[in-house]
């Protein structure tokens, strides 16, 4: 065997430990179906989330034809204990999405902010949301009653059954007078804003609860564990979270919108190649990973190009032009993968930092085999 075919055998070997390294990496850890964390508290009523943990309606919430939604009137009572703060992004404690791509409405925290994200349908786009909150709403360890009421005269938080904040601009936006859309539990419609914590208790009414009801549903909720329904209360769903065990969520409101806790971790929007517009944030984290999504490509783009000017004896911008689209391709095939994996994202950033990996490998082949091609063409003219 010529030294000409040992190097090509060797470089084929480093080429394909790359190759392999670069899928390990992209898909790690292999969990196409992880373990949905949530479960039932031990003892006493409430479910706990884990990450990652999902808990959402097979079906749209249904409303009473009766007593449909109208001019934006709705409340919501909650009664939750976070078990952290998180400062990386919002984690989404209760989400309703619309079954394609849209989440009209997003009860969140960060860090200890309760954040109301409404969808804006007078914006052009309808992508853009009109945002509220309350500022150590959700402390760490701390359980919290938590009541938000909208209508014709805006928005109001309750902490604990009293007013901490009123927002007279503000109307929580109800498109659907039917319907509120799928509920989530514990995470987006994406799986990428999982939050961590106890849920204790839920209801979503149809209608603007006045301070003197928001303080009775408080006080029932605290001595019975439930609200002292009537039928002028316009209730929607109500889930009291005492079950004890099982893979649903009764409905005690009759309306039969039960929920359901999935044995595996599931997404009910899969994003493929999300945009970098919309996978864009401005954070140390975002800016590593590019970095290091970049940097991963580039010994491919350096030896994958060695590699085929051993092959064909000689380089050109063919060669080059066939490395970068085989980064490119590479690439695109496990961002293509981990839109399947559940707790991995596929985005088109990605896919533009490892095609642009690849071209940094090539022009660093071409920077050093230069100055070799230079001095064997010297060495030619002085024979």
């Amino acid at each position: 065997m010529t030294l000409k075919n040992k190097n090509r055998i060797f470089l084929g070997i480093i080429n394909l430990a790359i190759l392999i390294t670069l899928f390990l990496v992209g898909l790690w850890p292999f969990r196409f179906w992880p373990e949905n964390k949530v479960e039932w508290l031990k003892d006493k009523n409430g479910i706990r989330f884990h990450k990652p943990g999902i808990i959402y309606s097979p079906e749209p919430l249904k409303v009473s034809a009766q007593n449909p939604l109208h001019n934006g009137e709705i409340t919501i009572d909650i009664w939750l204990q976070p078990e952290t703060e998180p400062a990386h992004g919002i984690a989404h404690i209760l989400t309703f999405f619309d079954g394609t791509r849209s989440e009209n409405l997003i009860l969140a925290q960060w860090k200890s902010w309760l954040i109301i994200r409404s969808k804006n349908i007078t914006s052009p786009n309808r992508k853009k949301y009109k945002e509220f909150g309350a500022a150590n709403a959700l402390q760490k360890g701390k359980l919290r009653f938590i009541t938000i009421t909208s209508g014709k005269s805006g928005a109001s938080i309750y902490l604990d059954g009293s007013l901490a904040k009123v927002y007279p601009n503000y109307r929580l936006s109800v498109e659907n007078q039917r319907t509120l859309g799928n509920l989530i539990l514990g995470n987006s419609s994406t799986g990428k804003n999982p939050w961590k914590g106890n849920i204790k208790g839920l209801a979503i009414y149809n209608n603007f609860l006045k301070p003197s009801q928001v303080s009775h549903n408080y006080t029932t909720w605290q001595e019975t564990g439930s609200p002292l329904l009537s039928e002028d209360d316009g209730i929607i769903a109500l889930y009291l979270f005492n079950d004890e065990n099982g893979n649903s969520v009764r409905d005690r409101s009759h309306r039969q919108n039960e929920l359901i806790i999935p044995p595996t971790f599931t997404v009910l929007q899969k994003k493929i190649l999300e945009s970098p517009s919309a996978d864009f944030k401005l954070s140390l984290s975002y800016f590593a990973d590019l970095v290091v999504n970049i940097t991963g490509f580039i010994p491919f783009g350096i030896f994958f190009t060695l590699y085929l000017s051993q092959v064909k004896n000689s380089s050109n911008y063919r060669t080059y032009l066939f490395t970068v689209l085989m980064g490119m391709a590479i690439s695109l095939t496990i961002e293509i993968l981990q839109a399947y994996i559940p707790t991995r994202s596929s985005s088109s950033t990605d896919l533009i930092a490892n095609t642009l990996g690849t071209a940094m490998g090539v022009v660093i082949f071409l920077l050093n085999s230069s100055p070799r091609k230079n001095t064997e063409n010297h060495r030619v003219e002085r024979k």
